[in-house]
């Protein structure tokens, strides 16, 4: 078990909708 990807993961995915939503509505 990789912890920390797991880690990574689930906060990454999370930025990279809110980069996404950011770019969308600016």
């Amino acid at each position: 078990m990789h912890m920390k990807g797991i880690v990574l993961w689930l906060m990454g995915v999370p930025l990279i909708v809110i980069i996404l939503l950011y770019m969308f509505v600016f």
